[in-house]
């Protein structure tokens, strides 16, 4: 991961700005954040066909890499399509699938990095159990929000709140021994041979907003093309996979738009 970090940063900057700008009702802004989803999809693919972990000595089957990145690019391009406002009816499905995949295969990972942190100290087992815990609860949420949505705030709380207890002993401890030389845990974190860190921030990032739209401190995203009214109707359609009431919408608006603009033209 180490050798796309910037790339990755760069990413998770348009992100940021693609929805400041939403935020700021300029239309190009989930445009933005949709292209920084992008850029993680074609990142992800060139991680799949030009692997980095060859040379590597993984603490558990290679095949798990690929596998992981497969299922991230799937989710990836998802809310690529999602952005551009294209969602088809199988998408949900899929990310559930690819979701309730990703669990067992961090929680394999998981355990066998806090098995091998136990031979440096336990505030780094402490770390990661609390790093971990996190992921799985953000990923937990995701899958929440799409099949029972009254509770996610309470799981986006509870991730947030382990993210911030993984933080605060990781700037308070000292640092530790590994492979020769001395790194913090945010930097063990960061040589952790898998797409954990991506799944934790962009979770964040995601729900944190979630939490401050939903006490008002942070104003809704503008989507620009279609009203308000449509985007909650594809909301709910998602959590009803029922796609039919958005397309009628859809299909009314736009032909409410063509007559009133013609007769605004004839006038």
């Amino acid at each position: 991961m180490k050798r796309y970090s910037a790339l990755y940063y760069l990413l998770f900057v348009l992100i940021i700005m693609g929805a400041f700008a939403s935020m700021a009702q300029n239309s190009y802004g989930l445009k933005i954040v949709g292209i920084a989803s992008l850029g993680f999809v074609l990142t992800f693919l060139n991680e799949i066909f030009f692997p980095t972990h060859i040379d590597h000595k993984l603490p558990y089957p290679s095949w798990l890499v690929p596998c992981e990145l497969v299922l991230l690019t799937i989710v990836a391009t998802i809310f690529f399509l999602r952005n551009f406002s294209i969602d088809i009816t199988f998408f949900t499905p899929l990310l559930i699938l690819s979701m309730v995949t990703l669990l067992p295969l961090l929680l394999y990972q998981a355990l066998i990095q806090i098995r091998i942190a136990r031979a440096h100290n336990t505030v780094l087992v402490t770390a990661l159990v609390l790093y971990y815990a996190s992921v799985f609860t953000f990923i937990l949420s995701v899958l929440i929000s799409i099949l029972v949505p009254d509770l996610l705030n309470a799981f986006a709380v509870v991730g947030i709140l382990l993210a911030a207890g993984f933080v605060a002993i990781a700037i308070i401890s000292k640092k530790i021994t590994h492979e020769g030389g001395t790194v913090s845990i945010l930097q063990y974190i960061g040589l952790l041979k898998n797409k954990s860190s991506i799944l934790l921030i962009t979770c964040i990032l995601l729900y944190g907003y979630h939490l401050l739209y939903s006490i008002g401190t942070l104003p809704p995203l503008y989507h620009g093309t279609v009203p308000e009214g449509y985007r909650r109707l594809v909301e709910m359609s998602i959590v009803n996979n029922d796609q039919k009431r958005p397309l009628e919408f859809k299909e009314r608006y736009e032909d409410f738009v063509e007559k009133y603009s013609k007769d605004l033209g004839n006038q």
